[in-house]
């Protein structure tokens, strides 16, 4: 199972998840979630930290760089 990130919006995170099938390599399921920054306050949306945008935006991959990348397209 892989999962990365595919995008970055103002106060949220889309993750992707990959399950392969590794004798077939062939995608077996997929998911995606999208996180959303919020208030404990409030539970609205708020911006994203910049601090956890820098940290975690290097991991950010297409989906098809990740598939390559788990040897399934």
């Amino acid at each position: 199972m892989a999962a990365y990130f595919t995008a970055f919006g103002n106060s949220s995170i889309n993750i992707t998840f990959d399950v392969v099938h590794r004798g077939a390599n062939k995608l077996a399921a997929v998911g995606h979630e999208v996180l959303v920054c919020t208030s404990r306050e409030t539970l609205r949306s708020q911006r994203l930290p910049d601090e956890l945008r820098a940290m975690l935006e290097p991991f950010t991959m297409s989906k098809v760089e990740a598939r390559r990348s788990l040897g399934v397209e």
